[in-house]
């Protein structure tokens, strides 16, 4: 009996002290509050009340008469932006101001055909190639920001084939140079 004792007692100092809720005025901790879960219906109607609509707090336009009278901008259509060159049934477009040079005698080349079959560019030219000449221009000479070189415009005097500028192999608008105008000179103010 004596060791059922001593094991009961022995058991009692085991347990601590601090794990008994309210013992020495320690407060007992606050339990989980358990809540079902949110769905998104919840979460939309939360947020509403606190939505703000940017558009709504704009303040009305004020369009000028002669702004709401004016017609719309209506692009141009590609082939109204592009030269066509043709063999046949065959065609293809390139840029304006892409052909530099066209003889007399192939005037009939430009222009759509009956019932054209279009084709991309390196396909029509690898087709043409006897009559097609390409010139490889640089961008600031497309852009009309250099001029071409008197050998080539040379060049195009005496050739009896379709000449088409080209940058990185494919067809490019070649616009006219305009040499800069040399900037004002300012007087030079020397500061007292």
């Amino acid at each position: 009996m004596k060791t059922i004792q001593i094991l009961f007692g022995c058991s009692a100092l085991i347990v601590p002290v601090g794990a008994q809720d309210g013992c020495c005025g320690d407060q007992a901790p606050p339990r989980a509050v358990i809540r079902d879960a949110a769905t998104h219906d919840s979460i939309v109607e939360a947020g509403r009340g606190r939505a703000v609509n940017p558009i709504g707090q704009l303040a009305t336009a004020n369009i000028p008469e002669e702004v709401k009278s004016s017609k719309p901008f209506k692009p141009e259509s590609l082939i109204a932006r592009s030269e066509v060159l043709k063999r046949g049934n065959t065609a293809t477009l390139v840029p304006k101001r892409a052909v530099l040079h066209l003889p007399a005698d192939l005037r009939g080349v430009m222009g759509l055909p009956e019932n054209p079959q279009l084709v991309n560019w390196p396909d029509f030219l690898m087709q043409n190639r006897a009559w097609i000449r390409t010139v490889e221009v640089t961008r600031a000479q497309a852009e009309g920001q250099a001029p071409l070189s008197e050998a080539m415009l040379e060049s195009f005097k005496d050739c009896r084939q379709v000449v088409v500028a080209t940058y990185q192999t494919g067809p490019i608008s070649v616009l006219p140079y305009v040499a800069p105008e040399e900037p004002a000179e300012t007087a030079n103010v020397e500061e007292p």
